[in-house]
């Protein structure tokens, strides 16, 4: 049994790599379990986890809790996310003799306390395996790390609309032409950014943002007139078709699940510079990435998208799915990631 452990309150990033790798190692014959280390009530991912049939827990969110769980239940590996899991996991599982792996998600630095926790997080990592998620993050670790790439299952399911244009007479991918924010609502996702660029954008491009965060009720009463706040989607099944380019102007990344799934599923990814972006897009195949210093870059994008044929924005699409399901499938990453828990310890 290999254990995930994270501590979530909600759905983001680290939650949908952790979906999709306990998926890849279920699916190559491994019994993996998702340990939360406390029960954050109306946590949305619960719903999510229980559609896709994964086996989770909770803790009571302490350290006592996890090492009495770690003892009881002997897992043959526990990797880590986040830095309470990682700083709380680590030394639980070395004292139990537990191989463990940590990976490192963020692409930004938080503010005090959180970047002391980061920092810990990072100098503690020598008590196990390192893998991060990009480059950039292994290249700032205090000790030699594997950078191993997000990645989609290529069993995801990628609910596709085929449906007859009668203007252009083909048949094809139809997405809507709408744009969507897909993530949480702080500062360094750029949510402001997106607000901005709709208010430039011509009036009748509908604006849709999936998420909620700190920046949540400012943004709303500001721009609520022109874009729609959904607030948490527990199901992204029935978002991914209400999205036809995903904008993402992101003051930091590391490598974003969400522009992965979007690009699964059909949909162009308009973004920053931040993170990885520029190793995921390809420029004017896939999407588009500018600089957040010249949003209208952005504007013009999606006037230009929005104005394109139907022909052109099929074939959009099916570059998408195509170059991610090519690039980004789970295989590769997969066996990067056993290599690692062996080198850690874990017996197969």
């Amino acid at each position: 049994m290999i254990w995930q452990l994270v501590d979530s309150s909600g759905i983001g990033g680290i939650e949908s790599h952790i979906t999709n790798l306990a998926l890849a190692l279920n699916g190559a014959g491994h019994q993996t379990r998702i340990i939360l280390l406390k029960h954050h009530i109306a946590n949305p991912w619960f719903e999510q986890l229980n559609h896709k049939k994964l086996d989770w827990d909770c803790l009571e969110g302490s350290f006592k809790s996890l090492r009495k769980a770690l003892e009881i239940e002997r897992p043959t590996l526990l990797h880590t996310h986040g830095y309470k899991a990682g700083i709380l996991g680590r030394i639980a599982a070395k004292s139990l003799k537990i191989p463990v792996v940590s990976t490192f998600h963020a692409g930004e630095r938080g503010k005090f306390p959180v970047s002391l926790y980061q920092t810990m997080d990072e100098w503690t990592s020598c008590l196990g395996g390192r893998i991060a998620v990009n480059d950039i993050i292994a290249k700032k670790m205090p000790f030699k790390t594997q950078s191993i790439r997000n990645f989609i299952p290529p069993f995801l399911p990628s609910p596709l609309a085929f449906e007859r244009d009668p203007k252009d007479r083909v048949r094809g991918i139809i997405k809507p032409l709408s744009v969507g924010f897909v993530g949480r609502l702080s500062y360094e996702k750029g949510p402001d950014l997106f607000c901005e660029i709709a208010e430039q954008t011509t009036k009748d491009i509908p604006f849709h943002m999936f998420g909620d965060g700190p920046l949540r009720a400012e943004l709303e009463a500001k721009y609520g007139s022109r874009i729609t706040f959904h607030g948490v989607a527990t199901n992204m099944e029935n978002v991914w078709p209400q999205i036809g380019l995903l904008l993402m102007p992101s003051r930091a990344e590391g490598l974003p699940m969400a522009a992965l799934e979007a690009l699964n599923h059909g949909i162009p990814v308009l973004a920053s510079e931040a993170g990885s972006f520029r190793s995921i897009i390809l420029q004017n195949e896939t999407g588009w990435v500018h600089s957040i210093d010249k949003l209208f870059q952005m504007v013009l994008e999606i006037e230009k998208w929005a104005a394109s044929s139907t022909q052109t924005r099929i074939t959009l699409s099916q570059n998408c799915m195509a170059d991610v399901q090519k690039r980004y499938s789970s295989e590769e990453p997969l066996a990067h990631i056993s290599n690692v828990y062996q080198k850690a310890g874990m017996q197969w």
